[in-house]
């Protein structure tokens, strides 16, 4: 599967992580780290992965108003050009 975001060159290292995330409902690790709610310990070692579920939600509620701004297209236009944000949107 590939990820289309149409922006602006400058933004789009700004944007990559948190669109990634909310475009990848099942992304489990994103530049090794885990992608959960809380830390664990493995072999006495706290691990602390730096996608929480705060950042998931944050990352899908963000990409959800990105793509909400572009009143150029109809809804219909962007649930086919972004099945995500039409799927976000029906759970809300």
């Amino acid at each position: 599967m590939g990820i289309h975001c149409s922006i602006d060159p400058l933004e789009s290292e700004k944007l990559l992580r948190p669109f990634a995330i909310a475009k990848i409902s099942s992304l489990r690790t994103l530049d090794g780290s885990t992608v959960t709610t809380f830390s664990c310990r493995v072999n006495d070692i706290e691990r602390k992965p730096q996608i929480s579920l705060k950042e998931r939600e944050d990352c899908e509620l963000f990409y959800l108003s990105h793509v909400s701004r572009d009143t150029s297209k109809s809804p219909e236009e962007l649930a086919r050009e972004h099945p995500r944000w039409q799927e976000l949107r029906s759970s809300g």
